[in-house]
């Protein structure tokens, strides 16, 4: 009976511990950073495609991209 009471307690006390997972906190395109590398010379366009797809795909706008130059 006392090990019953026992689980019994923490088992409540974990219920008000638990949350439900929401959709509140999901970033959304305003709180979104797209990073790439910027392209090296005219062939180097793989970093610039995903990019572009990216950023059309989930409609990231100009100001939320940013590219990385290496110099």
């Amino acid at each position: 009976m006392k090990h019953v009471l026992l689980f019994c307690f923490f088992f409540f006390l974990c219920l008000n511990i638990v949350e439900a997972q929401t959709n509140a906190n999901i970033a959304g395109t305003e709180n979104v950073l797209v990073v790439y590398r910027g392209p090296v010379n005219e062939s180097d366009t793989i970093s610039q495609g995903v990019k572009n797809y990216y950023q059309n795909a989930h409609n990231i706008p100009n100001k939320n991209i940013v590219g990385l130059m290496k110099y």
